[in-house]
């Protein structure tokens, strides 16, 4: 493994590494240190032996794509270690950093290929200013892609099951880039076919345009779920409010009746006072006044 090597593997894993610090910064949490720094080194390891098997992709296609899997996944177990994130938003996470240095990498290649009519190799400094440059200048642009399109939506929809599913994307586009490019440039001594001079830019814009509109997707289902859920609450509410205004009704209806009937023995009985009339004002009493009293 040459020093341009080492280089090379360190320029596509560090943009990942700065890229997850800096979008969930807040989010940290202090690990189990030696669990952290052995997944770590771990996945420095499988990276630089999957970047070292690269030049022989046309060989052992599937090793190498099993490798690239293997490390979205781990990545992808560190980020939920250190941020509390599950698995599912953990793998969808790591897999779209992961993107963007696989696209930084392709555009820097496939930009040498348009300037010198050759493919660079990854053990050399060929294509390092060009990968250097496309660095620096998509940095900022993946950052903000993060900040305002995938922590919105991931901060909003963190308790929903919709990322048991959504990771699924990510993964297959990292499957698809190297089963459709991997195979062109893996090679410096391998000629690309006539798509190569214009599928990569066209096959980056639109993998963020479709990560974009996923993100939008989620937030509208996830909003959607949340006004459903309201709804079913506020119907809920207005039920129980119903019910109790019926029974109050009914409370005030029989209030109004028991006074109506009051007023009525009242008036009986004032006028059997009047007349002095004590016998059957005994009788009336004892006739009605248990039903105006029942005993309880």
């Amino acid at each position: 493994m040459t020093t341009a090597h080492i280089i090379n593997t360190l320029c596509f894993i560090l943009p990942c590494f700065a890229l997850l610090l800096l979008a969930f910064k807040d989010r940290l949490r202090t690990p189990v240190f030696l669990h952290i720094a052995g997944a770590i080194f771990s996945y420095l390891l499988i990276t630089f032996y999957g970047s070292g098997t690269y030049a022989s992709y046309d060989a052992f296609p599937l090793k190498y794509l099993a490798i690239g899997l293997f490390t979205i996944i781990l990545g992808a177990i560190i980020f939920d270690m250190v941020t509390g994130y599950r698995l599912g938003q953990g793998i969808f996470i790591v897999a779209i950093a992961k993107c963007h240095a696989e696209h930084v990498t392709l555009l820097s290649m496939y930009t040498f290929f348009l300037m010198n009519g050759r493919l660079p190799s990854f053990n050399t400094f060929d294509s390092s200013v060009i990968r250097i440059i496309l660095t620096i200048v998509t940095f900022p642009l993946i950052y903000r892609f993060f900040q305002k399109f995938l922590r919105p939506a991931l901060d909003y929809t963190a308790s929903f099951s919709i990322w048991n599913q959504v990771w699924i994307i990510p993964i297959c586009n990292n499957l698809l880039h190297n089963l459709l490019f991997s195979q062109n440039i893996s090679s410096p001594n391998s000629m690309p076919d006539r798509f190569f001079y214009f599928i990569p830019p066209l096959w980056v814009i639109l993998t963020f345009a479709t990560y974009v509109l996923i993100m939008r997707m989620v937030v509208v289902v996830s909003e959607n779920a949340t006004l459903s859920e309201k709804l079913h609450i506020s119907e809920t509410i207005s039920d129980s409010q119903y019910k109790q205004s019926e029974i109050l009704q009914h409370q005030i209806e029989q209030t109004s009746r028991q006074r109506h009937d009051m007023r009525h023995h009242l008036l009986v009985i004032d006028s059997y006072i009047k007349t002095e009339n004590i016998k059957e004002l005994n009788d009336y009493i004892k006739e009605y006044l248990p039903s105006l009293y029942p005993p309880r």
